[in-house]
Parts: structure tokens; sequence; C-alpha cells
């Protein structure tokens, strides 16, 4: 079993408020402002490395994704530096429907978690010739099995002190009619139904044990 990633209080914290910023930044009238959020270093939950995390805001991106992660970070003079940035792409979220915060946390675990690192490696050899996985190799990597739970922690979380929390399948079910992408992962990855169970359960005890 792939070992769930357990996000920390802080790594909530910081995403909540970018959730904010995204938020007031679909509220401003006219055409949107230049896409950078905001940025921030985060402790990695999996291995304890530094890592810089940027989060942007466009009004269309290619692929379409609600976001996407990729390593380094291209500053306003064009150059390349290291971190990760975050880019949501605003034409396929829609506020007022969408599970913003999961969103931001799904993206947020690959640019911290290392599998992500690997995994994006074996996309893009040496050799430079790009690998192209279709949705269910996708699925299996391990770092979209760990991120398509860890972007529920916050819910989870809120869950718990709102007493609504029953156990791991019936917040699947209910957080499914939240995303669609997490609804097509589930769907599609019925081989993956106890690990699923198993990284609820663990989030689920991580955060009662500090108090959510």
């Amino acid at each position: 079993m792939v070992e769930p990633v357990i996000l920390s209080a802080d790594i909530l914290t910081q995403a909540r408020l970018w959730r904010d910023d995204c938020l007031r930044r679909w509220n401003e009238a006219g055409q949107l402002p230049p896409p950078r959020i905001g940025e921030a270093i985060f402790t990695s939950p999996v291995d304890g490395s530094q890592r810089r995390v940027v989060l942007d805001l466009y009004p269309l991106i290619l692929g379409g994704v609600r976001g996407k992660t990729r390593p380094g970070v291209l500053e306003a003079d064009e150059t390349e530096t290291e971190g990760y940035t975050i880019a949501l792409n605003a034409s396929m979220i829609n506020p007022a429907l969408d599970s913003l915060l999961a969103i931001i946390l799904h993206e947020l675990t690959h640019a911290l978690d290392p599998e992500c690192d690997k995994d994006i490696q074996m996309q893009n050899p040496a050799t430079g010739i790009r690998v192209i996985l279709s949705s269910m190799q996708q699925y299996d990597l391990a770092s979209e099995r760990r991120a398509f739970s860890a972007m529920w922690t916050a819910d989870l979380a809120q869950d718990i002190l709102d007493g609504t929390y029953h156990d791991p399948d019936d917040a699947i079910t209910r957080y499914c009619l939240r995303a669609t992408e997490f609804a097509a992962f589930v769907q599609y990855t019925h081989h993956l139904h106890q690990e699923r169970l198993e990284h609820f359960s663990k989030i689920v005890d991580a955060l009662k044990s500090r108090g959510c």
C-alpha cells in the first residue's frame, strides 16, 4: 500500500489563506490582474525538506485541468528559479460549486511529495521523449493516489469538528459529489478502494490526535 500524506496544520492554514485570496481575486471587477496569488516555504510532511511553492491563478491554462503543479518558478524577469508552481485554471473552476480548497490541497500535496518528483522524472526521462500516460495509468501513480486522499484533509477536519464525520466510506461518497475528478478517480480505481479507506482513516486519526 502507498502510505498517505498527512498535511500539517500549517499547510492547511496557508491553503485556506490562498483560497480566500483566490476568491477575492475572482470578485474583483474587470480583468484578472497578474496571476501570482502568493508564495510560501513549506516543510514537506513526507521527508522534512523545505520547499518553496508559489500559487498562480490564470484565466486559462491548456490541458483541460483545474490545476497543475510543475517544478520550477518563473519569475517576473522571465528567469526560472527553484521551487514549485501551482497553476489554477480559472476558466474551469466555479467558486460557488467547486471545492476550491480541495483543489489547492491536491496540487499542494504534489508540490510537497517526493513521490511526485519521481513520477515527473519517470514521465520526462533524460532521453527527452515524454512518456504519455492514460488516465488509468495516471490514477495508479503513487503521487496521484496520495493527493486524491490528502486533498480532503481540510474537509475531514471540518466534518470532525461539526460532528458530521461517520466513516471513510461515507466521507468518500459525499466528497465525490464535490469534485468530478475525485468521483472519476473513485469510479475507475476499485482496486484501490481498501487503500483509499486506509488513507482516510489515517488522516482522520492524525487530525483527531492534534484536535483537528
